[in-house]
């Protein structure tokens, strides 16, 4: 079944800023000064990519004009994410953020996994341009990744 490159470009940004908006009540619910600027930097490294790759995405598929809306929109999900959290956490007494936090970073990391590996890689290694490089590329990041995070557990 063939799904038009605009409606796939408009389902990839609504999968991605419910993303965003969970990242961002993700943050809103923090305490600790030093866990909000760890998360946001995490979250601004990753969504700066992301946020590139759908660029590409959107001025393939539609109109200039229509991009550049759809770019401002996911723009905006991350700070309203953030508010919602912020909301959320200044109406519940005795909020624990812990298991609110493991249950967005859940949901985060769902969303961030279904685009991932049903809506970008499968097309993007479709094309039969540079498959080795592309896959490569996959494993490499993968690679840095889990040496990042092994490195960071062994030094905590």
């Amino acid at each position: 079944m063939h799904i038009p490159s605009t409606f796939r470009s408009l389902l990839l940004l609504g999968a991605l800023s419910f993303h965003s908006i969970l990242e961002g009540i993700a943050v809103g619910i923090l305490s600790s000064s030093t866990q909000v600027w760890t998360l946001v930097l995490a979250i601004a490294i990753h969504k700066s990519v992301i946020s590139f790759s759908l660029s590409i995405n959107f001025l393939t598929s539609m109109k200039k004009l229509n991009a550049i809306f759809c770019q401002i929109v996911f723009a905006v999900m991350s700070p309203l994410g953030i508010a919602i959290g912020m909301v959320i956490v200044s109406q519940i007494d005795n909020f624990s953020s812990s298991i609110w936090q493991a249950i967005l970073q859940g949901g985060a990391t769902g969303t961030f996994l279904y685009v991932t590996f049903f809506e970008l890689l499968p097309r993007e290694i479709e094309a039969p341009r540079d498959k080795f490089l592309k896959v490569l590329s996959i494993l490499v990041g993968f690679g840095v990744i889990a040496g990042l995070i092994t490195y960071e557990v062994r030094h905590e």
